[in-house]
């Protein structure tokens, strides 16, 4: 499991993404504002986890389970959204910004999801290698935006075909 402190960097003991070529392999350092920050500029996020660095269309791993916590009485619901950079590309192409969905709470200020590769928008799997990018947005009961965590980038490796 990949853990960090929000606001503080933070290097779990997670193994690195083998990728066979030895480039754009994953790491388990996130970044300094992985907790980002609510429109009151309070830390919104803390316990951000994932449960691996890299994922397969094909071949196992095909899941990763997110998690995080936030103590913010505003936030009622957690959406993660994620992109693609396509690493088959050069320059490498980002895709836009793509809502994964609701993650599930505990009513404790505790959310979860688990993302599977099959359920990556189709248009998005297409590339043979890609970094898979994430961030948490915290929702209020109006739908309206709290605040999100920082964009967590290059962290975890896509793979459509089995190593």
């Amino acid at each position: 499991m990949v853990t960090a402190t929000a606001g503080a960097a933070n290097t779990a003991a997670a193994p690195a993404a083998t990728t066979g070529s030895g480039a754009a392999t994953a790491t388990a350092t996130l970044p300094s504002d992985a907790g980002g920050l609510a429109k009151s500029g309070e830390v919104l996020f803390s316990n951000l986890t994932r449960s691996g660095s890299y994922f397969n269309l094909r071949c196992s791993p095909q899941d990763i389970t997110f998690g995080v916590s936030t103590s913010s009485p505003y936030v009622i619901e957690v959406d993660l959204y994620y992109r693609m950079e396509d690493l088959t590309t050069q320059p490498t192409t980002i895709s836009a910004w793509k809502n994964f969905g609701k993650m599930k709470g505990d009513s404790n200020g505790n959310y979860t999801l688990d993302v599977n590769t099959l359920q990556l928008s189709p248009d998005l799997r297409a590339p043979a290698k890609a970094w898979f990018d994430y961030q948490f947005v915290g929702v209020t009961k109006t739908g309206d935006s709290v605040g999100n965590s920082g964009k967590i980038s290059q962290q975890i490796l896509y793979l459509k075909d089995c190593p």
